[in-house]
């Protein structure tokens, strides 16, 4: 399994479905899993908790081992899959802004302090921690 994982609006879903179609495997975005899980898309339903990592590891571990996983955002469950390839996109502030203002998304306000908002909450669920463990895997 290969997990491609970033801050937000840094090209992951994008560059997974690529690879995908690429190389013919599925393509699997944790926040679908999740939403199906809490039954819910909005996004303060979508919280960190060790029941939710464990359901989404149970999900994953019955997955093609060549899928691409996108959107992890807790070290927690790429640790559940010692033996998968990681992949952390590093893409500038200022790009990722404006793909974010760029996005056709009704759902979200679209400015610069909504992006930060989303940002916090994605650090807030473990994304720094994700980002510490890929660069430091990728170094050993």
């Amino acid at each position: 399994m290969m997990f491609i994982c970033g801050p937000i609006c840094s090209g992951k879903t994008t560059y997974g479905r690529i690879l995908s179609e690429e190389i013919g495997t599925d393509f699997i975005e944790v926040s679908d899993i999740v939403k199906e899980i809490t039954h819910s898309s909005k996004r303060e339903d979508l919280q960190n908790t060790a029941y939710l990592d464990q359901q989404i590891i149970t999900r994953l571990q019955s997955v093609d081992e060549y899928s691409i996983v996108v959107g992890v955002r807790q070290k927690s469950i790429l640790q559940a899959f010692p033996n998968s390839r990681l992949m952390w996109l590093e893409v500038p502030y200022s790009e990722r802004l404006q793909c974010y203002l760029d996005r056709e998304d009704t759902k979200d306000t679209l400015t610069e302090k909504a992006f930060q908002l989303a940002e916090k909450k994605d650090n807030d669920l473990g994304l720094q921690e994700v980002r510490d463990y890929i660069l430091n895997r990728s170094l050993s």
